[in-house]
């Protein structure tokens, strides 16, 4: 069964595994590395944007949903399910 979990509601030592576990399924920052893009999600904020979703079969990362509305503030706009 899949699930989709906000950025925000992962548990704090599970983040950087999580962000490290995208290049596997093909994603990599436009800019920056890793912690560029967690110091971007880390600004965001509940209803409101960035948005950044992960999907999961059990415990593997399957894709995300990145849903940024401000293009010249934030540089990494994409979505992808694998």
């Amino acid at each position: 069964m899949e699930r989709i979990i906000n950025y925000r509601d992962i548990p704090t030592d599970k983040k950087t595994d999580i962000l490290n576990a995208l290049e596997k399924i093909g994603f990599f920052p436009a800019y920056g590395g890793v912690k560029t893009m967690q110091r971007v999600m880390e600004k965001s904020v509940p209803g409101s944007g960035p948005q950044f979703y992960f999907v999961f079969r059990e415990d593997k990362l399957l894709g995300y949903n990145f849903l940024i509305g401000d293009t010249k503030r934030y540089k990494t706009v994409v979505s992808s399910v694998s």
